[in-house]
């Protein structure tokens, strides 16, 4: 049942946005903004949460493991989607094969994540996401442009990528920050879900 009540406010906040759109009560530029947010101050306060974990050799042993197998299977489905997609026009063939690899784990994904599974689980899709995020800016970027297109400064400012690498140096020292710091992370946490819900509405 609380997981029920978890996922209809996901769709109350999703309707939130969709006829706050609607309504013309947010325009474009308004979106374009609420983006910007949970890109560069939701989504990575909510990644750094998420790896304030106490490190232990067996949670330490899962999670490389979660990397290196998401690693495989987004690397596998881009494969096979550029094959089957084989008969497609460049342009098109390539749009396909990204949207059959890379998923849309970090806007969409954290939300369900806690909702159904609670924010211990967290941790595991921080490195999924981390793991999207080595994928997009390498396979990705190949599969549209070649080898050239490839640009590893994107990929390191990368606000994710920054705030898992971040994160992950925390869960392994077991250094945490001050305690304004971790109040300004749980507040940009919070507003998050609210934030990315509405947008995608």
């Amino acid at each position: 049942m609380a997981v029920f009540l978890q996922v209809i406010t996901l769709f109350l906040l999703i309707f939130c946005g969709f006829f706050s759109a609607k309504g013309k009560l947010v325009d474009e530029n308004g979106i374009s903004t609420l983006n910007k947010i949970v890109l560069y101050f939701a989504l990575p306060a909510l990644t750094l949460y998420g790896l304030q974990k106490d490190a232990s050799p067996e949670l330490i042993h899962d999670l490389i493991l979660v990397f290196f197998i998401s690693l495989a299977i987004m690397i596998l489905s881009g494969l096979i989607a550029y094959f089957l997609y084989r008969s497609e026009p460049n342009e098109r063939r390539s749009v396909l094969t990204n949207l059959s690899m890379l998923s849309n784990s970090a806007y969409m994904g954290y939300p369900v994540v806690i909702a159904t599974l609670g924010e211990d689980m967290l941790i595991y899709a921080v490195v999924f996401v981390g793991a999207f995020n080595l994928m997009c800016w390498t396979f990705g970027s190949f599969f549209f442009g070649g080898i050239s297109a490839i640009q590893p400064k994107k990929l390191l400012t990368n606000p994710s990528l920054i705030a898992v690498i971040v994160g992950l140096v925390l869960f392994l020292t077991g250094w945490r920050p001050g305690r304004v710091s971790r109040l300004s992370v749980g507040a940009s946490r919070r507003a998050s879900t609210a934030c990315r819900m509405c947008s995608f509405g």
